[in-house]
């Protein structure tokens, strides 16, 4: 809410320049508003973007220490992965021994959602040109 309080100080700067204690509490109130307008709009901007993709990825997974086939939940606009969906060496959805760590490094590896990379293609070999 660092928004509405800027635009209270700034409303209130503007009002007082009216040379009326009325008008700086009404310019205040109005800087108010506009600040928590203002916050709410980006908030809704950053938060109502694309729908999540899914893209399968084949990753090592530190927990296990083993080659997993994933599903991941990205987001497109911000660019990161955001969830597992599916995983091949959880035999339950909510297993307590996974802690989905593979997300933490395959953003920290630079590998967005949306960009094609050679795991997702089985047949593929890496080292080919």
């Amino acid at each position: 809410m660092g928004a509405a309080a800027i635009g209270f100080v700034i409303g209130m700067a503007l009002g007082a320049g009216t040379g009326t204690a009325a008008g700086a509490f009404v310019g205040g109130v109005l800087g108010m508003l506009l600040g928590v307008t203002a916050h709410g709009v980006l908030w809704v901007r950053d938060h109502l973007g694309e729908a999540p993709t899914l893209e399968h990825h084949r990753l090592v997974c530190s927990s296990y220490g083993a080659v997993a086939d994933c599903e991941l939940v990205g987001d497109l606009e911000r660019r990161r992965w955001l969830d597992v969906r599916r995983c091949s060496l959880r035999t339950r959805d909510r297993e307590p021994s996974c802690d989905k760590r593979c997300l933490r490094l395959i953003n920290d590896a630079g590998v967005r959602p949306g960009t094609a990379c050679h795991c997702q293609d089985p047949g593929q070999d890496p080292a080919a040109p």
